[in-house]
């Protein structure tokens, strides 16, 4: 099992097209014992991915391919024993209602996850995740 962090931004998507965009994958992604969590902040994207080695690296390797992202980096790909995420099941959430959170990983007013090193990244997705 692994699991891959990755960042990302949108060309025009709002969040209700994320939404949508989710809920067609969810079923799947569920039969599959694939999960994680994706936030959405201030026009960035970062997802957590977690499940079965060569089910994460296809989703991947569709998501680099969707001309939705831009901008798309790895942060980091693991080996796991445990998900950090389970029962998420690749739930999306927004900015609204967690901006504090969110805000606490900003320099200088500006949200950017591209500076943002793994641990923090987990600690962000980790810290959201309690409060939902």
């Amino acid at each position: 099992m692994i699991q891959l962090i990755y960042v990302s931004q949108h060309k025009s998507l709002s969040f209700q097209e994320a939404q949508q965009i989710l809920n067609n994958s969810f079923a799947k992604n569920k039969t599959l014992d694939m999960g994680g969590v994706l936030i959405y902040a201030e026009g960035h994207f970062i997802q957590c991915l977690e499940g079965d080695d060569t089910l994460i690296e296809e989703t991947f390797k569709k998501i680099k391919k969707d001309t939705r992202h831009e901008n798309i980096v790895e942060i980091a790909k693991d080996k796991i024993e445990q998900r950090s995420f389970d029962g998420w099941n690749m739930s999306l959430v927004n900015e609204r209602g967690f901006n504090s959170i969110v805000k606490k990983y900003c320099d200088n007013e500006t949200f950017n996850p591209y500076f943002m090193s793994k641990e923090t990244i987990l600690t962000l997705l980790q810290e959201i995740t309690k409060v939902m």
